[in-house]
């Protein structure tokens, strides 16, 4: 089986991995997919290295404006509503059985469980993130658009950025639906004017693809105040 060096070096997040096995329209993503059998402690230590590169690189201010979550055989690990990504603590990671809730788990739960319903994706990223909250609110992505990356990198690991308009930005139905479809076709989404959700085999590449699209859409926002304009579709 051929190997693949994953996205975003630029991060400290090249790494290698089995190429696409997941079901689905996914399975030209690069990537091992589906429920991982991962404890707490594995997803932990993962996530304090996300955390360290999350400060290092500024990528966010907003030290509670996002979370994550973790596919397993009998349910998902999802962040706990409230608790820093920046900063993140053992007792933050909460189970969630499939069909089922739990006390304190992020409001965003929802949403997770409509993305995993809809992608074979191992893990979910998702962070209020500047340049994409920017572009995303641009006159040409009212009621959903198509971003397409103009850095060589994002056209090759992203492709294209989809971003999503819905009535309940945060934890609705409705948008674990739109996000579930968008993320069958693309590895990383924006929810207009609320922040960016990828997917991938493990947290790492999930946020390896979150932050190669923040960097994308960086980009393409230094093109439109050049006058150059940004290539979109709706």
């Amino acid at each position: 089986m051929r190997a693949w060096i994953g996205p975003s070096r630029r991060w400290g997040l090249g790494r290698r991995t089995s190429s696409p096995t997941g079901p689905g329209p996914l399975g030209r993503w690069p990537g091992t997919w589906g429920w991982r059998s991962v404890g707490i402690d594995a997803v932990y230590r993962e996530l304090r290295r996300i955390a360290r590169l999350i400060a290092a690189s500024g990528l966010t201010r907003s030290p509670f404006g996002g979370n994550f979550s973790v596919r397993l055989r009998d349910g998902i690990l999802i962040k706990r509503s409230g608790a820093s990504l920046l900063d993140p603590r053992r007792e933050d990671i909460i189970f969630v059985p499939w069909g089922g809730t739990a006390e304190g788990a992020s409001v965003e739960l929802v949403t997770h469980l409509g993305i995993y319903e809809r992608t074979p994706a191992g893990a979910v990223f998702h962070l209020h993130t500047p340049a994409a909250v920017a572009i995303s609110l641009l006159p040409e992505c009212k009621g959903g658009c198509e971003l397409v990356p103009a850095d060589v990198e994002g056209r090759l690991f992203l492709g294209k950025i989809k971003v999503v308009d819905v009535r309940r930005p945060v934890g609705s139905p409705e948008l674990a639906e739109a996000l579930g479809e968008a993320l069958s076709e693309v590895p990383a989404a924006i929810v207009r004017g609320h922040g960016i959700f990828s997917v991938g085999g493990t947290l790492t590449e999930a946020f390896a693809r979150l932050a190669e699209a923040e960097f994308s859409c960086d980009v393409l926002l230094r093109l439109r105040l050049m006058g150059v304009g940004w290539p979109a579709g709706p």
